[in-house]
C-alpha cells in the first residue's frame, strides 16, 4: 500500500543559515510536503545515539567525513536541548581524496602509456581503488585489478598527509572555544578551558570514518573510543526518524529533544 507523505522532518548541514534552511523548507513544500522541523545533521547523529536521554553528557563532538568534505561540530546538550558551540571543517578533504592518492600511486606502477591514457581502463581502475579502500577497513590487504597487492600499511603511508589533516579541524575547534572563554574571562583562568577530557561522547558520521586509521587517530586524540555502533552512512537518517517520532508522539521516549539555533559560523580550513 502506497501512502502519500504529507509531513516530514529534514536534516541540513550544520553551517546552513536561516535563509538556506528556509529555502530547503520551501523546496519540500513545492512538492506538497509540510516540514515540521529542520535540524542540523550533527544534532540528528547525536539523536541516533540517544544522547538526548543521558543526564551525564554535556559535550558531544560529531565528526562527519564523507566523500568530499570533513566537518566537525561541537554540541552542548542539556535537558534534551542541543546547541552548536563550534564548527570547523575542510570542504576539500574526503574519501575521494584518499582514492585519488591511491589511484595516482597505481599509475606510477604502470609503464604502458597507452593503458595509462585509456579512459575505459582508468574508469575501471577508479572502481577497483574504491573497492580496495573499503576492503582495507576489514582486511589487512586488498588486490587491485588482480595484479597489485595493497596492504593497509601501504595505503596509510600513501595517504599520510591526508590523515594528518583530519586532526586540524579538531585543533581549530578547541582553539576557537578557548579563545572565546579567554575573551570573557579577564583572569585568563586555564581551569575554565575546554579540553579533550570535557568531551563526553564522540559520534562518527559518513562512510569515510570506516577507515581504521581515522578511527585510531580520533581515539588517540581523545583517549577514548568514538561511537561506532550505528552505520555511519545512516546515523543522520536514524536521528531524523527519531526526531519525527518524538514530534509525532509515537516514539517511546520520556525525554523530548530540541535544537537551539545559534549564530556560530563554521571555521573553514583551506587546503
Amino acid at each position: 500500500m502506497v501512502t502519500k507523505v504529507k509531513l516530514c522532518v529534514l536534516s541540513v548541514p550544520a553551517e546552513f543559515n536561516e535563509e538556506q534552511r528556509e529555502m530547503t523548507k520551501q523546496a519540500a513544500e513545492l512538492i506538497g510536503i509540510k516540514v515540521e522541523r529542520i535540524i542540523s545533521e550533527p544534532t540528528a547523529a547525536a539523536l541516533a545515539y540517544g544522547i538526548h536521554k543521558r543526564n551525564n553528557v554535556r559535550y558531544v563532538l560529531v565528526i562527519d567525513i564523507g566523500g568530499g568534505t570533513t566537518d566537525v561540530s561541537l554540541l552542548s546538550v542539556q535537558g534534551g536541548m542541543f546547541s552548536t558551540q563550534a564548527m570547523a571543517g575542510n570542504n576539500r578533504l574526503g574519501g575521494q581524496d584518499f582514492n585519488q592518492n591511491l589511484f595516482n600511486y597505481i599509475l606510477t606502477l604502470i609503464n604502458d602509456n597507452n593503458i595509462k591514457t585509456d579512459p575505459n581502463f582508468l574508469q575501471h581502475l577508479r572502481i577497483e581503488v574504491e573497492k580496495c579502500k573499503l576492503d582495507l577497513s576489514v582486511s589487512n590487504q586488498c588486490t587491485i585489478n588482480s595484479k597489485w597487492i595493497i596492504t593497509r600499511e601501504l595505503f596509510e603511508e600513501i595517504n599520510q598527509d591526508l590523515f594528518k589533516k583530519i586532526i586540524e579541524p579538531l585543533d581549530r575547534i578547541f582553539a576557537y572555544i578557548n579563545s572565546d572563554i579567554n575573551d570573557d574571562d579577564d583572569d585568563d583562568d586555564t581551569s575554565n578551558k575546554l579540553t579533550v577530557n570535557n568531551v563526553d561522547e564522540i559520534v562518527l558520521v559518513g562512510g569515510s570514518t570506516r577507515m581504521l586509521k581515522i578511527r585510531q587517530l580520533i581515539e588517540d586524540y581523545f583517549h577514548k573510543m568514538p561511537n561506532i555502533e550505528i552505520d555511519p552512512d545512516v546515523a543522520v537518517t536514524h536521528g531524523v526518524s527519531i526526531q519525527a517520532g518524538i514530534l509525532g508522539g509515537v516514539w517511546p521516549l520520556t525525554v523530548s529533544a530540541t535544537e537551539v539555533r545559534t549564530a556560530v559560523e563554521k571555521i573553514h580550513i583551506e587546503t
